[in-house]
């Protein structure tokens, strides 16, 4: 995000997004300064048909998430779900989620991180937070769409199995999810068994900028917290 807005003479890039196609018109040099897909997409000297019209076309993407990724380019922040029942924390997890798969998929470093400071802001809240853990539906989904090595999806599970919900694991619901993704089941019995032993240890105990990521290279390192 550019915290010092130039935006006279600057052109717009509209990005067409969901099966509507609905348009957000962007300024390049926030979107590009912020992304690197979309530098490379956009750039002077890119030969992409894209850059070419100043459009792109985003069908598979979620039109909330980019809203919240256009706030966030224009003011630094982006408006959350409060956080203050379980029914609330749980669409809260969806946006983040949604967020950082999309920016993962962009690479939109700096958004990336923020979403590991909404996980730690979230945990850090007044209310009772740990009645409100991430649910299995939405670290699958994560699960599912980001590598091994993303920080965020280690976070998510490590919060997950640090809450020890016996009413959710014991769920017909959630041994329907785990037979269906055994790479899933086996990552959080990992996850359970390192909990459960003398290595276990709250996730959130680290520092935040552990989880930071500095680089797309930084995707490769190990997160050990």
């Amino acid at each position: 995000m550019t915290t010092n807005l130039s935006l006279g003479g600057v052109p717009t890039i509209t990005l067409l997004v969901g099966e509507s196609q609905t348009a957000f018109h962007v300024h390049s040099n926030l979107l590009c300064a912020a992304s690197l897909a979309f530098n490379a997409a956009f750039s002077q000297d890119s030969k992409f048909k894209e850059n070419a019209e100043h459009t792109m076309t985003l069908p598979d993407d979620d039109i909330n998430t980019v809203n919240r990724m256009v706030q966030w380019l224009y003011t630094g922040t982006y408006q959350p779900t409060p956080y203050d029942t379980r029914q609330h924390a749980t669409d809260r997890y969806w946006e983040l989620a949604k967020l950082n798969v999309f920016v993962d998929k962009y690479d939109i470093l700096s958004l990336k991180n923020n979403t590991i400071d909404q996980l730690y802001d979230n945990r850090n809240t007044p209310q009772e937070t740990d009645a409100f853990p991430p649910p299995i539906s939405v670290v699958l989904y994560v699960f599912e769409n980001t590598s091994s090595f993303s920080s965020f999806r280690k976070l998510m599970m490590g919060w997950l199995v640090w809450h020890l919900d016996r009413d959710v694991y014991d769920s017909a619901n959630t041994r329907a999810q785990l037979l269906e993704n055994g790479e899933f089941a086996a990552e959080m019995a990992i996850a359970l068994g390192q909990r459960l032993g003398s290595s276990g240890k709250n996730p959130f105990s680290a520092d935040r900028a552990i989880y930071y990521e500095s680089s797309s290279a930084s995707a490769k390192a190990t997160v050990t917290p």
